[in-house]
C-alpha cells in the first residue's frame, strides 16, 4: 500500500460553535493529522413521517427490536452515514470519526501511531470501534 493516510472527521452540530472551536483547537495540536468538521444532521428537522418510516423499516429488519428510535438518534445515525460517504470519496485509507464531545487523552498520539502501523498487518479490518474516550 502506498501513500497511507488517516483522516479525522468530527461531527458537529452547526449551533454548537463552542464545541467546534474546542475540537479545532484540539486537532491543531496534532499537525500531522488531516481533519474535517462535518455538520451533523439535526434530528429536530426530521419529519414525523420520515421517523415513522425509519422505525417501520427497522422493526421489519430487526424484528426483536421493539423500541422506536427518537429523532435525535436518527439524526445521529444520518450524521455518521454522511461522514462515511465523505470518507469513501476521499481516497484516505482509514477514518477516525469523532463526535464533538470526545475527550482526547494524552495518549491520543500513541493511538495514532498504532493506527498508522496497521498497514503492515496481513489481516485487514473494516471497522474498529473504540469507546468511550481516547
Amino acid at each position: 500500500m502506498t501513500d497511507f493516510s488517516v483522516r479525522v472527521y468530527i461531527i458537529n452540530m452547526e449551533i454548537s460553535e463552542d464545541r467546534r472551536k474546542h475540537m479545532i483547537s484540539e486537532m491543531k495540536k496534532y499537525d500531522f493529522i488531516s481533519f474535517e468538521i462535518v455538520t451533523g444532521v439535526d434530528g429536530n428537522c426530521i419529519t414525523d413521517e420520515y421517523k415513522d418510516m425509519i422505525n417501520k423499516h427497522r422493526n421489519t429488519v430487526y424484528s426483536e427490536t421493539k423500541t422506536e428510535l427518537k429523532k435525535g438518534q436518527i439524526g445521529c445515525f444520518l450524521s455518521h452515514v454522511k461522514v462515511y460517504k465523505q470518507f469513501i470519496s476521499s481516497g484516505s485509507h482509514y477514518a477516525i470519526v469523532f463526535e464533538d464531545d470526545v475527550c482526547l487523552k494524552s495518549t491520543f498520539n500513541e493511538f495514532i501511531n498504532v493506527i498508522t502501523k496497521l498497514r503492515h498487518f496481513d489481516k485487514h479490518f473494516d471497522y474498529l470501534k473504540l469507546e468511550p474516550n481516547i
